[in-house]
C-alpha cells in the first residue's frame, strides 16, 4: 500500500490524521527526524516557542505545519513548523481541556534535499541566524550532494550568500561565538576570512578592545578601529614637501643615495623642517593603522 496523506486522513481505521477545514494531523503521530532542524536551542527560540503557545492559549490562529508521508511505512514526518509543534506541546501540557489533540497540516511533496532547503526558505517570522544557514547549506552540500550553486537556486539566496555562510560553519569557535551574541555574523564572516586559523585568538583579541570600549559584543566598530585616511590636501603637502627636499639634492647626493652603501649626506634643514612639520600635522589628523606604522611615523 502506497501511504498518502489524504488516505490516512480518509482511512477511518487509522487515527493518526483526521479531516477538518484542512487536514488535521495528530499532534503525537508528528515525526521529528533527529538532526532534521538547524535552529540552536537559544533564549530567542524558547521566547519564540512561548509566544506561540501563548497565542494558541489567546484563541489566535496558527499557521497549518507542513508534513511529508513516507510512501512506503506512513510515517508522518515534520517539515516546516518545529517551533509551532513545540508551542502545540507546551499549549497541551498547560491547558490539555483546551486541546484536542490534532494541528491542521499541509502536505509537502519533495526530494530530501527540498525538504531540508524549505527549513531556509519557509522562515519568516524568527529568521534562522548565521550557523543555523550555515548547518542547512553543509547538509545540503555533503549529505545531499548538492553545488553551491544548487543551494543557491534551491533557498533563493544568493552564491555570495552561501559561501558566507559555509566559511562562518567551517570555524566551529566563531560560529558558536555567534549563537552567544559574543560577535555579529558579518564581523564573524570578516574575521574568518581574514584570520583564517587564527579567527579564535583574533576573536578573543577584539573582545577585549570591546571590552574596554564598554561594548558587550564585537562588531565592526567595536573591533580595533580603522585608520581615518588622511585628508588629500595634508597629502598633497607631505608629498610637495617631499619634492623640495629632493629636488634641493645635487646629482652626486641623488647617485650616493641610490648606491648600495649608508653614507651621510648634506640637505636643506628648511626643506627638512617643512617635510617633518607636514607629516606630524598628518599625524594629528589620523592614528596610524598599528604600533608598527607608528613607529615607521614617529620623528
Amino acid at each position: 500500500m502506497t501511504y498518502t496523506l489524504n488516505k490516512i486522513a480518509s482511512d477511518k481505521t487509522n487515527t493518526s490524521a483526521k479531516r477538518g477545514d484542512a487536514i488535521r494531523v495528530r499532534l503525537d503521530a508528528i515525526h521529528v527526524v533527529d538532526g532534521f532542524n538547524v535552529r540552536a536551542a537559544d533564549d530567542d527560540l524558547r521566547e519564540h516557542i512561548a509566544s506561540i503557545a501563548g497565542a494558541l492559549a489567546s484563541g489566535f490562529p496558527i499557521p497549518p505545519i507542513e508534513v511529508y508521508v513516507d510512501p512506503e511505512s506512513g510515517r508522518i514526518e515534520l517539515v516546516d513548523g518545529h517551533c509551532r509543534v513545540q508551542g502545540y506541546h507546551e499549549f497541551a501540557r498547560a491547558y490539555p481541556e483546551k486541546f484536542d489533540g490534532y494541528v491542521d497540516a499541509m502536505k509537502f511533496d519533495g526530494t530530501p534535499a527540498q525538504r531540508k532547503a524549505r527549513i531556509v526558505t519557509s522562515n519568516s517570522q524568527l529568521k534562522l541566524k548565521g550557523p543555523e544557514l550555515g548547518r542547512a547549506y553543509l547538509y545540503l552540500r555533503d549529505e545531499e550532494g548538492l553545488t553551491r550553486q544548487q543551494i543557491a537556486q534551491e533557498v533563493g539566496k544568493s552564491l555570495a550568500h552561501v559561501d558566507q555562510m559555509l566559511l562562518l560553519v567551517s570555524a566551529p569557535d566563531i560560529a558558536a561565538a555567534v549563537e552567544r551574541k559574543e560577535i555579529s555574523t558579518t564581523e564573524a564572516v570578516h574575521l574568518v576570512r581574514d584570520h583564517g586559523e587564527n579567527a579564535a585568538e583574533e576573536l578573543e583579541r577584539r573582545k577585549e578592545v570591546a571590552k574596554e570600549q564598554g561594548k558587550d559584543r564585537v562588531t565592526a566598530k567595536a573591533a580595533t578601529p580603522k585608520a581615518k585616511a588622511p585628508s588629500r590636501p595634508r597629502v598633497d603637502l607631505v608629498v610637495s614637501n617631499a619634492v623640495v627636499l629632493v629636488n634641493g639634492l645635487g646629482a652626486e647626493e641623488i647617485a650616493a643615495c641610490e648606491g648600495p652603501d649608508d653614507i651621510q649626506i648634506s640637505v636643506s634643514s628648511h626643506a627638512l623642517a617643512d617635510l617633518i612639520t607636514a607629516v606630524r600635522e598628518m599625524q594629528q589628523a589620523s592614528k596610524p593603522l598599528d604600533a608598527d606604522r607608528q613607529e615607521e611615523m614617529e620623528l
